[in-house]
């Protein structure tokens, strides 16, 4: 015959739920346990250990360890609870085991963003009654499920009455070694405060500047090399406002304690207060971990962005900084950085294309210009941009452009000349043509090389004039 922890460990769990599943109660508890607590305390072969506890994981998987026990003469009686934070969707597993009974009880509680609250309860062999307790619930306050197998009666965790079966039957009551009901029930009431404590104590509270000195810090940022400050915008639950908002779901409960003893007093008031009180807390951890909560302030893909981050890659689940500019997924540039279309970023200098202009250098078109630009594209060196024209030119001489080695003789009627060259003919009517080097202009004709202008109204040129 196979064991039964063997069977429990091949049950298939879809996360590990939230909430401490044997919690202390209040004195209706403690008229319903086998042996007084009064007696546990005087009893000077029972100590306590504190808890220990561990916080890790990653930006889309946060998962909470803790571990406490208590002796019971020669034997030891611990929980062990994990409590798992994934995007959208929480879950919390308790077990509680016997050093020489072997496992008392496992509860298992998950919910997530539009999912049902499913908590599953197996109870282990050394427990006479009931083996395993399925509930289903919308709200987290009206349940339907079965007790091994048998469908139960549709049933409010604040209703007045017990629960029965559909068939109106009442369920069988648990039977628990002798102190074992009573040990739990003490040892839950001090592992509740000491999970609140151990969260509020965990120092690896990340900040722009610590990632790299956080143990076993790991994120979907870091896995891609990007900066700190990209991954610590990527991972909100691991931020204190995320344990803060768990510490607080982790809150008293004695109300819902009470009323699960009257509803479900069959299972033992310090185990069904857990279950009882379990929609409550997984409804509490699904506020923090949905989108909008502490723990997932803005959704991006399968991961969360902080508070004041902003979405980079959905595929990735990386964000970036809020002075920060999501470059086309892949980087976050500085400000005033440029992005470029390949996802780099432009350090202090000008984007153009692909390309990264350094320093000041303008952008013509898709490339970087050591010149001037004219109506996309680089001029010549030593060339300008015409600005009535838009063209390339060497020397612009009012309406038009002179050529390369021409002078602007007149800028307002566009003329030009080529310098040692005068400019000759009828100005007035912009019939003008150039004299030969060493030929001087005189009355609209160009005198021979060595001659003088004598007479320009006549156009009387000679060698040397007579007057």
């Amino acid at each position: 015959m196979e064991h039964w922890f063997d069977n429990l460990t091949r049950v298939t769990l879809t996360a590990q739920s939230r909430r401490d599943v044997f919690r202390g109660v209040i004195s209706i508890a403690a008229a319903a346990v086998t042996r007084p607590l009064h007696a546990y305390a005087a009893d000077k072969q029972s100590n306590s250990k504190r808890g220990r506890c561990s916080i890790g994981g990653d930006a889309d998987h946060r998962v909470i360890k803790f571990s406490t026990a208590r002796k019971i003469h020669r034997d030891t009686i611990s929980i062990d609870r994990t409590i798992t934070l994934e995007q959208q969707r929480v879950a919390e597993k308790t077990r509680i085991n016997h050093s020489t009974l072997g496992p008392i009880v496992e509860i298992t509680t998950t919910g997530g963003q539009g999912e049902s609250v499913r908590i599953r309860v197996i109870f282990g062999p050394s427990v006479s009654g009931i083996k395993e307790m399925s509930l289903v619930s919308e709200d987290g306050q009206r349940f339907t499920g079965d007790i091994d197998g048998r469908d139960l009666a549709p049933f409010s965790m604040t209703q007045t009455q017990q629960v029965r079966f559909a068939d109106g039957t009442l369920p069988p009551t648990n039977i628990y070694p002798a102190g074992v009901e009573a040990a739990i029930q003490a040892l839950s009431e001090t592992a509740r405060k000491e999970l609140r404590s151990c969260i509020r104590s965990d120092r690896q509270n990340i900040s722009p500047t610590n990632l790299a000195s956080v143990s076993g810090w790991s994120s979907s940022a870091a896995a891609f090399g990007c900066p700190h400050e990209m991954e610590y915008y990527s991972n909100p639950k691991q931020h204190v406002d995320c344990k803060n908002c768990i510490v607080e779901c982790y809150g008293e409960a004695a109300a819902c304690a009470a009323a699960a003893c009257i509803v479900i007093p069959f299972v033992g008031c310090a185990i069904g207060s857990d279950i009882g009180c379990s929609g409550n807390d997984i409804r509490c951890l699904k506020a923090c971990n949905n989108v909008g909560g502490d723990c997932c302030p803005i959704g991006c893909g399968h991961g969360c962005c902080e508070s004041r981050g902003q979405c980079l890659d959905p595929n990735r689940g990386v964000c970036c900084g809020p002075d920060e500019t999501p470059c086309h997924g892949r980087t976050c540039c500085d400000s005033p950085d440029a992005c470029l279309p390949d996802g780099t970023c432009c350090a202090e200098g000008i984007a153009c294309g692909n390309t990264c202009c350094a320093g000041f250098t303008p952008c013509c078109g898709d490339q970087c210009c050591a010149t001037a630009c004219c109506n996309g594209r680089c001029c010549n060196p030593g060339q300008s941009c015409h600005p009535t024209l838009q063209i390339c030119c060497s020397v612009p001489c009012g309406p038009q452009c002179c050529l390369e080695g021409q002078v602007c003789s007149d800028p307002q009627r566009g003329i030009c000349a080529v310098p040692e060259r005068q400019l000759c003919g009828d100005l007035a009517h912009n019939r003008v043509f150039y004299c030969q080097p060493l030929e001087v202009c005189c009355g609209g004709k160009c005198c021979p090389p060595n001659f003088t202008c004598c007479d320009a109204a006549n156009q009387i040129c000679a060698v040397v004039c007579l007057h």
